[in-house]
């Protein structure tokens, strides 16, 4: 097992190969990380599902728009099924991806899990020249209204979670797509998709509220690192307040609220110190999970999956 987990690390860091950052930035990973890790699950709950939409630099025309859904299903205490549907529209541009993916876990302490991922993805990307001002009229490559290309890829990863702790590594995209078309077509836009994400937190319990700071790391050749910081509560299980900040300049700020038991609906906001704010109102995310429980107070010592596997033997790697 070791071996296999050492090779997918292995791969993961060989094929990062890409020269530009062009992969949204999740405010709210810490709830979301599936969209980027095949390897993510929740403890306790069997069935979990997060619905997503971000609006980005809202007020500058053609600026990005997400909408992604990822949900999971446990089979048993040791294997995952998972969907992930995404669609990023870009200016003219539409990015629409169907993913399916499986994980593997085993108990490597009392209280401590080790997850290994791996998903496939087909998507299709098209662009809708039609809505372009054209100056040249007779233009054969705006004449056009939608041109498509479809592409396979494949992502891979490892997480970590334990009594208060958890931490992940993963590339949801090991491959290049470059979509081009031949002289009769119009796309001719280059996609790299190859990027690394490092994610890693820990909890800290008090009376009434509980404390998770959080970090995600993405990684991408020849493209400054970016690194996102913030400061997670949970008060009375029950409200969310947040706060971060990103390494490009970008502040975040979130608030939720858990509406009933691991169903919880969060809200973000980005706003900038650089010149674009003189353009733009910000960036906003709002989503809608079930079964994420990593931040309930307690809930690693309330857990069935644990206590329920503390007596098998540990599993060989």
């Amino acid at each position: 097992m070791i071996r296999a987990l050492y090779i997918t690390s292995l791969i993961i860091i060989v094929t990062f190969s890409s020269k530009a950052q062009n992969r949204i930035s999740y405010s709210q990973y810490m709830h979301n990380q599936g969209v980027f890790n095949p390897a993510y699950f929740s403890l306790e709950q069997k069935i979990t599902a997060t619905a997503y939409y971000r609006k980005q630099w809202v007020g500058v025309d053609g600026a990005p728009a997400t909408k992604s859904f990822v949900g999971g299903i446990d089979l048993n205490d040791q294997h995952n099924i998972n969907i992930n549907l995404y669609q990023d529209d870009i200016t003219i541009y539409k990015d629409t991806k169907l993913g399916l993916g499986y994980n593997y876990r085993v108990n490597i302490s009392k209280s401590a899990l080790l997850s290994f991922g791996i998903k496939g993805d087909y998507g299709i990307f098209s662009g809708n020249y039609s809505t372009l001002r054209a100056q040249d009229l007779n233009d054969f490559q705006l004449t056009n209204d939608v041109s498509t290309k479809s592409y396979l890829n494949f992502g891979a990863g490892l997480y970590f979670i334990s009594n208060n702790v958890f931490a992940g590594i993963s590339s949801p995209y090991l491959f290049n797509n470059n979509v081009v078309q031949n002289q009769n077509g119009v796309l001719d836009v280059a996609l790299t998709f190859n990027h690394i994400y490092y994610s890693m937190g820990s909890k800290f319990e008090f009376e009434n509220f509980s404390f998770t700071p959080t970090t995600l790391v993405k990684v991408v050749s020849g493209s400054p690192i970016q690194v996102d910081v913030n400061a997670n509560f949970l008060i009375r299980e029950k409200i969310w307040l947040s706060g971060g900040f990103r390494s490009d300049k970008t502040f975040i700020l979130s608030t939720g609220v858990v509406i009933i038991s691991n169903l919880k609906l969060i809200y973000s906001y980005d706003f900038t110190n650089f010149s674009t704010v003189d353009y733009s109102s910000g960036s906003h995310e709002v989503s809608l999970g079930y079964g994420l429980d990593f931040y309930k107070k307690n809930s690693f010592q309330k857990r069935r999956y644990f206590r329920k596997n503390m007596k098998r033997k540990r599993a060989r790697f």
